[in-house]
């Protein structure tokens, strides 16, 4: 590439630039080891697709105890291995507690 001030640098692109692209800004930037590395920002037009609706939209909500509610008020399940895992924990510990107490 050939710059203004630098001259003529050895380049190597890890991306094609289409065509169809228009360059519209170049960002020069030389790190401690003095390679220069250069970001290029192109514009190109593209058609967008139209995604044909059906009509059914549904909203979701975050929720804290049910990870989402929707606008037809269905709830995520899933299965709460957490606080399964805190029950049986506290049972457990409760246990050990009561032993413990009893042996001394």
């Amino acid at each position: 590439m050939k710059f203004p001030k630098l001259g003529l640098l050895k380049t190597k692109f890890h991306r094609e630039i289409p065509r169809n692209h228009k360059i519209l800004s170049a960002t020069i930037s030389q790190v401690p080891t003095g390679a220069y590395f250069v970001s290029i920002t192109t514009e190109f037009e593209k058609e967008i697709i139209q995604v044909p609706s059906n009509g059914n939209i549904v909203g979701l909500d975050f929720s804290m105890k049910e990870l989402f509610v929707s606008s037809e008020n269905q709830r995520a399940k899933y299965p709460r291995f957490f606080r399964m895992l805190e029950a049986i924990k506290s049972k457990i510990q409760d246990r050990i507690f009561y032993i413990n107490y009893l042996l001394n």
